[in-house]
């Protein structure tokens, strides 16, 4: 059994468009797990072999060929005609102390890629040990800092390429 691509298929009209191009593709009939379907102007049987809820993706096969067909509803057409779809990244490019404090540990080390939300340093303040977390992701340029320094507020402690 040979694979064809991804495809996103959008419903508008009862009319299924691949990639924003009208393929020919009718869902004539429905069950659990098969479709009657007009396809390249032929009637032919395509059978579900999954389709999972959250992601709404089908996997179909079709002739011996598994296609794997992302369901777009009308909000979801809407959503990335408004470029909403789009996942934001923040790209960090320092980290600096939020308070003065003392450095215990750092946890990273230059060339090393670092994600948001992970561990990169231990600074003790008011005796209490603070988890400095990246806010965003990328890779550590260099450590201004070493363990046991002294931070003041706003003090620069590691710097992002």
């Amino acid at each position: 059994m040979s694979t064809e691509n991804n495809y996103k298929f959008k419903i508008k009209d009862n009319i299924y468009d691949f990639n924003g191009v009208d393929s020919g593709f009718r869902i004539l009939e429905k069950s659990e797990s098969e479709w009657v379907v007009s396809y390249k102007n032929k009637i032919k049987k395509a059978e579900i072999k999954s389709f999972d809820p959250n992601t709404k993706e089908y996997v179909i096969v079709i002739d011996n060929i598994e296609t794997r067909l992302t369901l777009m509803d009308h909000v979801d057409i809407l959503v990335e005609e408004m470029g909403m779809n789009k996942v934001a990244t923040t790209v960090v490019d320092r980290i600096i102390a939020p308070m003065p404090g003392l450095v215990l540990d750092i946890l990273v080390h230059p060339d090393q890629e670092v994600m948001e939300g992970d561990s990169v340093a231990i600074v003790e303040a008011m005796k209490m040990e603070n988890v400095l977390k990246s806010p965003g992701s990328g890779i550590v340029a260099s450590i201004a800092v070493s363990k046991g320094d002294k931070v003041e507020k706003d003090q620069l402690l590691i710097r992002f390429k």
